[in-house]
């Protein structure tokens, strides 16, 4: 199997050392029959949206030094910046040396230099796959001439690891665009040697945790705790943070029949309960927890008013109507399951990676408004209320 990653992978795990990605990283170690692959089309888009991310950050925090300048009194220290252009330069060729060596410790980089760019201008002048109708798509192209030029084979899957569906799949699914699989027939290669996949969480989930095997190496860890850390309590203590890794719009978009813009977890109440899935080892220190947890999370999110007569029974409070001419500020709170993948040093007892994301689930308890987590559930798990 080899797995191809998509900028956006690196968009998401700017150092590469996400808990899924190590997991996924340890399964290579093992198996010796996975191979991760970033093209240096990837590498080069990735470090030009690092610096364009570091600069917009450091000119907003210039700004932000600027407005306290005229606000305290010049006895007041306050950090001095080196101009944005300046500062951002340097880190970025920082970030490039420091993802190269990651990409050399985890895969391979191919490179794109010798692909003869005369198909690619006439894939982009027929507006074929990768390529959109507006011809924007030429990094995209690269990638998938890399894949079949130099990764994919007759003999093994190759997953491309991409949340950018639209571009290489048809519809708004995961089914790899009719652009693409010709390419493949025409090839010799089986239409199903390529297969689109939307993150490196599904992959693991997927294919890499279903050949691992728990470990009991670190007593306790199992039932949430290890000697002084307990799991409840770091959940406890790292609300914020957990709050900021959880991306609502999935969830609303789905839940919901009217547009929530903006939507942010501006909160996240104690767990009712977290419970431990599997561990695995990663190296003699380090474990991956794999977790379930479940809390009352609160949202808020920006409505047009246009759109308020749509609301219905949805449970949405308004929290200022006259935010401006156009929205209304509302917000709203869910009891959500959560997804929790903890990289965990047993050494240290400290975790020192986690993710978290909102699993799909099914609705709620009409009862207890617990959230149905299996879709063939005839009954709440919670409370035992029927669910029809």
């Amino acid at each position: 199997m080899k797995v191809v990653f998509d900028t956006n992978v690196i968009f998401n795990d700017w150092e590469l050392r996400k808990p899924n990605l190590q997991l996924l990283c340890k399964y290579v170690e093992l198996s010796h029959d996975l191979h991760i692959i970033i093209p240096d089309a990837v590498f080069q888009e990735a470090v030009t949206l690092f610096r364009k991310k570091v600069s917009e950050h450091f000119n907003d925090a210039a700004k932000a030094v600027s407005s306290l300048r005229g606000l305290l009194p010049c006895s007041h220290e306050l950090p001095v910046f080196q101009p944005a252009d300046q500062a951002s330069n340097a880190a970025t060729v920082e970030y490039a040396k420091r993802l190269r060596m990651r990409i050399d410790e985890i895969g391979r980089m191919p490179t794109h230099e010798d692909i003869p760019q005369q198909g690619v201008l006439s894939r982009c002048l027929s507006r074929r796959r990768p390529f959109k109708e507006s011809g924007i798509g030429y990094g995209d192209a690269l990638i998938w001439e890399v894949i079949l030029r130099k990764v994919v084979t007759k003999d093994e899957v190759t997953f491309l690891v991409t949340t950018n569906h639209k571009d290489f799949a048809k519809d708004k699914g995961y089914e790899l665009h009719r652009d693409l699989v010709c390419d493949l027939e025409d090839r010799g290669l089986p239409t199903d040697r390529v297969q689109l996949i939307d993150s490196v969480e599904s992959l693991v989930a997927e294919h890499v945790k279903p050949h691992l095997h728990s470990t009991d190496a670190v007593p306790g860890l199992k039932e949430g705790s290890h000697g002084d850390f307990h799991l409840v309590e770091w959940f406890r203590e790292n609300r914020d943070e957990i709050a900021e890794e959880v991306d609502p719009e999935p969830l609303l978009r789905d839940l919901y029949p009217i547009q929530l813009d903006e939507p942010t977890v501006y909160h996240i109440e104690d767990p009712q309960r977290v419970d431990v899935i599997d561990v695995y080892e990663l190296d003699i220190e380090r474990t991956f927890i794999d977790a379930n947890a479940r809390a009352e999370a609160f949202f808020q999110f920006f409505v047009n008013k246009r759109d308020l007569h749509l609301l219905g029974e949805v449970p949405i409070q308004i929290e200022d109507p006259y935010w401006n001419e156009s929205v209304i500020l509302g917000s709203l709170s869910l009891c959500v399951p959560l997804s929790l993948d903890i990289v965990y040093n047993a050494r240290n007892q400290v975790v020192e990676e986690f993710e978290v994301i909102i699993p799909e689930f099914f609705g709620f308890c009409s009862k207890c408004s617990r959230p149905v987590l299996h879709d063939a559930a005839q009954s709440c798990s919670e409370c035992g209320h029927s669910l029809f």
